[in-house]
């Protein structure tokens, strides 16, 4: 047996899930306890919480800014006040950790977690693939970046002149990407990596109690709370 504290593939998938939907349907209030005594302190344990920064920097910034000169700005509140943008906020935002900690798989766990979630043949594979471009697109721009910045096309390397890369960033990304998955597609069919992923067994694995059952509370909180909710309104 594997020595390895891990998440069961299962409770990612509910925590997946039960996330999204709490995200959507649940209070605002409810999701920040969610987001405090559950994804921060995974995210901390898990190593994820430089990555959670940056999109919050990169990310939910940046949609708060446009929602502001959007709904404040331009609409002068008339579609929607500071409640409102506030509101849906926290939605994205929790919806977009959720996806961030549950997806947030170690390499060497992929073909056991996506086996588990009943992936097979050709979708094991796309689901392999995407995580292998998320990769190579996180190397593509770091590589970008850092040669504009040595080129000394943008000034000084410091937060505000790395953050206006980001949309010069887009165009070679995607031309990067299609490129990468057309080459690795190639080469896949090539060399039979469907047929030996589909061979390959995974190792047992020893998983966290304490991480697995948290998740898993949690899963269950929300669900409860989206009950609560529907029974409310019918009542």
């Amino acid at each position: 047996m594997k020595k390895e504290l891990s998440i069961h593939p299962l409770v990612r998938l509910f925590f997946l899930i039960c996330g999204v939907l709490g995200a959507v349907y649940i209070k605002p209030e409810y999701l920040l306890i969610y987001y405090t005594t559950i994804l921060i302190p995974f995210l901390v344990v898990g190593g994820l919480l430089k990555r959670h920064l940056s999109f919050l920097l990169f990310g939910t910034i940046p949609i708060f800014l446009s929602f502001v000169l959007l709904y404040i700005v331009v609409q002068e509140g008339a579609q929607g006040s500071w409640g409102f943008i506030v509101e849906r906020i926290i939605r994205i935002s929790v919806a977009a950790f959720v996806f961030q900690t549950g997806l947030s798989v170690p390499p060497d766990s992929l073909i056991r977690t996506f086996k588990a979630w009943g992936l097979k043949g050709e979708f094991l594979l796309i689901g392999l693939g995407i995580f292998v471009i998320s990769d190579d697109m996180t190397r593509t721009a770091n590589r970008i970046i850092t040669a504009r910045f040595a080129g000394g096309h943008v000034g000084k390397r410091n937060f505000v002149n790395t953050a206006r890369q980001f949309p010069l960033l887009l165009v070679p990304l995607v031309v990067g990407m299609i490129r990468s998955s057309l080459d690795r597609s190639e080469s896949w069919n090539q060399k039979h990596i469907l047929q030996l992923i589909d061979a390959t067994e995974s190792p047992k694995v020893r998983y966290s109690v304490f991480w697995n059952s948290l998740l898993l509370s949690g899963s269950i909180v929300i669900i409860i709370l989206i009950l609560l909710q529907i029974i409310n309104r019918i009542s």
